[in-house]
């Protein structure tokens, strides 16, 4: 999926940074910028009709990981970006903070 959110100039990047599943860590298809999911996070959407929305994007993925603690991210378009997990939490790096480690880059 190539469609992003934009909202004030800024791509909206969804990911969980509480304790649990990783969204977009443990799924390898999802795309954390999907518009569909950071508009429903944006407009305060949380719990199973999130997760609903989830598994209506990516129907084999496991959306659980789509859990309250889900935030949204704006960053410039064009930023490199990698979301990391540990232990269930996700992180955000961008290219200007973190760049001892290859990552799998994405793009906003």
């Amino acid at each position: 999926m190539t469609d992003k959110l934009i909202v004030d100039g800024k791509v909206a990047v969804v990911f969980c940074p509480g304790y649990g599943a990783g969204w977009s860590t443990w799924n390898t298809e999802v795309s954390p910028t999907n518009p569909v999911i950071a508009k429903a996070v944006l407009d305060g959407i949380r719990g199973y009709e999130l997760v609903s929305i989830g598994k209506r994007e990516y129907p084999d993925s496991y959306a659980y990981g789509l859990g309250d603690d889900v935030v949204v991210e704006r960053l410039d378009p064009g930023t490199l970006f990698h979301i990391e997990e540990y232990d269930g939490h996700e992180s955000l790096y961008t290219m200007k903070i973190c760049t001892k480690k290859t990552y799998n880059w994405k793009v906003a």
